[in-house]
């Protein structure tokens, strides 16, 4: 059913957490069944799952900081554990891996760069603001087909995230392309 569903898709997502009894290479086997090359394959895993998934290379690949020091078995505190994390991803072949550090932004791997990109912190609604990231940045790429404009939506979409339950109005959506330009991107790599 799966294969059915996706033959046709320009994007498919494979997010979330799994039930506890399901083996850590389903989202792998997803991906395998996703036979057209021209499908964007995106990936927002952790522990095992992501482990598992990220040997089948999807396009998109978006763990959060705590996901990715978890697989990596370090802590990102500096430049070069953000270098270190972005390239152990791209040995997969992702072609954009992203990392959201919270308040503190995200991280984006683009072919041979490492982007940080961040607005000022907002303490609000935290619950579902990686998902609106991870949608800001799909919306973003296939939209404009430019990466960095991609990570600037992202990082407008999540900051707004925070202080509404849901995005679900015009004014919210304008607010995101307001903040668009003031998302500070900066090439670390």
């Amino acid at each position: 059913m799966f294969r059915e569903n996706v033959k046709n898709s320009e994007i498919v997502i494979i997010s979330g957490s799994v039930p506890p009894e399901t083996p850590a290479e389903i989202y792998a086997l997803m991906l395998k069944e996703i036979k057209n090359p021209k499908i964007i394959k995106v990936v927002d895993a952790r522990d095992n799952v992501l482990k598992e998934a990220l040997k089948e290379s999807p396009d998109i690949v978006k763990p959060n900081k705590e996901e990715i020091e978890t697989l990596l078995k370090f802590k990102l505190k500096n430049r070069n554990n953000y270098i270190q994390a972005i390239s152990f991803l791209k040995n997969y072949n992702i072609k954009y891996p992203i990392i959201s550090l919270g308040k503190k932004g995200a991280l984006i791997g683009i072919e041979n760069h490492i982007y940080k990109s961040a607005l000022p912190p907002n303490n609000g609604i935290q619950w579902g603001t990686g998902d609106s990231f991870l949608a800001g940045f799909i919306y973003g790429l296939k939209n404009y087909k430019d990466p960095i404009k991609a990570i600037k939506l992202a990082c407008a979409t999540g900051y707004v995230k925070t202080k509404y339950v849901e995005i679900t109005q015009e004014e919210q959506i304008k607010e995101i392309f307001n903040l668009e330009n003031k998302v500070r991107v900066t090439k670390i790599y």
